[in-house]
């Protein structure tokens, strides 16, 4: 496997997980937005597996679950600063 391939997964999985994370607290319908944005996580992750195997999906997995924590930590920080009075 490339370096470039890698790379790419890791550099989806970032992406991917951080607008996984800009959807906390904004979901209308969560009875239709969480099986839709499973079901394209999914086809993303099925997509590499057919297209390079298993390990870009390992690393675009593990790029995605640290993007999301950050992406919520720093969403959890902002929201203590502005609740903060002068």
């Amino acid at each position: 496997m490339s370096m470039l391939i890698t790379l790419g997964s890791c550099g989806i999985g970032l992406v991917w997980g951080w607008l996984l994370g800009s959807f906390e607290g904004h979901l209308r319908k969560a009875s239709l937005s969480v099986p839709l944005l499973a079901g394209a996580s999914l086809i993303l992750g099925g997509s590499f597996v057919v297209l390079y195997g298993w390990v870009p999906v390992i690393f675009a997995g593990i790029a995605a679950g640290g993007a999301v924590l950050l992406h919520l930590g720093w969403r959890q920080e902002l929201r203590r600063r502005t609740s903060e009075t002068p």
